[in-house]
Formats: C-alpha cells, sequence, structure tokens
C-alpha cells in the first residue's frame, strides 16, 4: 500500500472509532451544510400558461410591426424574391449570367435595392449575391436605376416594390412571434 492511500482495513477501524466517539459524545455531531440553491434554469412558458386577452394580442402585434419596420433587411432573397415576383420572372433568373434585357433590368433594379436595403453592403457582396458579378457591374447598376429614378412612374415602381420588401420583412418578423388569444371564455361543449 502506498504511504498515502490508507489500506481497507485502516479506514474500517477509523470510521468505527469515531462511531463510539461519536456515541459516547467525544465528537460533535456533524454539521449539515445546507443544500445549495439549483441552478437557475430559464423556462420557456408554454403555450397554455401564456394566455392573453386580444387587446393584449393586438398591441403585441402592433409593437412587432414597430420594431420590424427597424430591423434592417440582412439577407438579399426577400429583395430577389420580390423584384422577380413584380417582374415577371422566376427568382433563379436574377442569379444567371445571361444578359437579355427582360433579365438585366430586374437585375440592376435588384442589386440597386441591395445596396440601398442593406446596412453597410459593398457592391462586391452584392456582386456575389446576385450570381457572381464584378463589383463594377453592380456600380453600373446602381448609377443606371438613379439616372432613371428622374421619371416619377419609375421611382414609384421602385417605391412599390422597396414597399413590397417591407411588407415581407414585417410579415417574417410577426410570423416569428406566436400569438396566443384567451379563448377559454367562449369555448362551449359539444353538449351544449
Amino acid at each position: 500500500m502506498s504511504l498515502f492511500q490508507p489500506s481497507h482495513t485502516e479506514i474500517e477501524r477509523t470510521r468505527e472509532r469515531q462511531a463510539r466517539l461519536k456515541r459516547l459524545g467525544a465528537l460533535p455531531a456533524p454539521v449539515k451544510r445546507p443544500e445549495p440553491p439549483p441552478p437557475a434554469i430559464k423556462v420557456q412558458p408554454s403555450a397554455a400558461e401564456e394566455v392573453r386577452t386580444p387587446r393584449e394580442a393586438i398591441v403585441d402585434l402592433a409593437r412587432s410591426f414597430q420594431t420590424a419596420n427597424r430591423v434592417p433587411i440582412t439577407d438579399t432573397r426577400i429583395i430577389q424574391l420580390v423584384v422577380a415576383d413584380h417582374f415577371g420572372l422566376d427568382k433563379g433568373v436574377l442569379l444567371t449570367r445571361r444578359r437579355i434585357h427582360r433579365i438585366v433590368f430586374p437585375r440592376h433594379v435588384a442589386m440597386y435595392l441591395a445596396l440601398k436595403l442593406i446596412p453597410r453592403t459593398s457592391t462586391l457582396k452584392v456582386g456575389r449575391f446576385f450570381g457572381g458579378w464584378d463589383h463594377s457591374t453592380v456600380i453600373h447598376a446602381r448609377r443606371a436605376i438613379e439616372r432613371r429614378l428622374a421619371d416619377p412612374n419609375f421611382r414609384l415602381t421602385i417605391e412599390a416594390i422597396e414597399a413590397k420588401i417591407t411588407a415581407l420583412k414585417v410579415a417574417k418578423v410577426v410570423a416569428m412571434r406566436p400569438v396566443v388569444l384567451n379563448v377559454t371564455a367562449t369555448r362551449r361543449t359539444i353538449s351544449d
């Protein structure tokens, strides 16, 4: 046996001595330490516990719209989807390298809106998002669209597309928030 590790019999003898001394009252009773509190666990309320009135749900929904308008767009997929839908194209067509005017013009609009709506994005990133185009192509697209914004009809078209993008973004943020209404007062059983 090692010098630092007592043998099994030594441990038993020590326990027997401690038990005898305890019975005689020579050893104080062991002090019970209070149990440490359980670790704090953040519990998500279940749908049954989170019951709100319709008024609270409407107020929550209004707050969602307000926060969604402040949340910046960070992804070009929404922009690509809305622009392609507006011009009657498939979203994947905007990502191709084709140079047909009916594809190039919507791609330029989407690139312009991506630069405008996505904060702190570069022309290089936008070019990559739209099928690997060079940054100079994105600069050309932005300038071409900015020149056409002098036309009031075209400006309205761009504003309508922006409004669709914002509405989609708001709908996406609101859809991520669960809404639970208090419907217990209106429930009826089959026998009623």
